[in-house]
């Protein structure tokens, strides 16, 4: 502490230790102009927000690869679901698609393997929604990554809505207030056993 020079004097109160983490709380993101390409694996929430993000391999599972991706249209709603495809087969069947004078503007997007930055890395950078999906308890694989969920942050100006249907630890840090008013957007988490509601403004494309 004293090696960043935080802002207050250090003492050896006993409640010293409560109040510099009620200070972490409140205290509002630090903001840099700065933007370096880093890694998404043992980088935090926070600092993934301020950074460009490297891609760090693809998902090369033959499972995964025989996984069936989709779009669902149905009158104005469109809806986009990636099960566990890959990647580039993905966005090779979404050029075909746009191809065809469609936009990649999507009323819900359920992302690839969970939430797997391998299987989405330059997909958000290629579609646009104000609904992600999330379907995973994340105990087996450690899914969604970090990265992912911060790439959707930052994917758009418009008002977005990321949702989860179990609980997970880091959702607890992107409840930051502070956060969802500069990036403008919201998370929505489910218990893990009963339905979630979505809410999917329809509008005509």
């Amino acid at each position: 502490m004293r090696r960043i020079d935080v802002d207050f004097s250090i003492t050896d109160d006993i409640i010293f230790d409560d109040a510099y983490e009620m200070y972490l709380k409140y205290r509002k993101p630090i903001i840099s102009n700065e933007q370096e390409p880093i890694s998404s694996k043992r980088s935090s929430i926070f600092t993934l927000l301020r950074n460009e993000i490297i891609q760090e391999g693809r998902d090369l599972s033959n499972s995964n690869g025989a996984s069936i991706a989709f779009i669902l249209e149905y009158k104005n709603i469109k809806l986009l679901f990636l099960g566990d495809a890959h990647e580039d087969v993905v966005l090779e069947g979404l050029l075909k698609y746009k191809e065809l004078e469609n936009t990649l503007d999507f009323d819900l997007v359920k992302l690839s393997h969970h939430g797997s930055l391998m299987n989405n890395f330059c997909l958000l950078e290629k579609v646009t929604s104000e609904n992600y999906l999330i379907s995973t308890n994340g105990k087996r694989y450690g899914h969604p990554d970090i990265g992912t969920i911060a790439k959707i942050i930052k994917s758009n100006h418009n008002m977005k809505k990321i949702y989860f249907n179990y609980p997970h630890e880091f959702i607890q840090n992107l409840q930051n207030e502070t956060l969802k008013k500069e990036f403008n957007y919201n998370i929505i988490v489910g218990d893990g056993k009963d339905s979630i509601k979505i809410e999917v403004n329809t509008r005509v494309k």
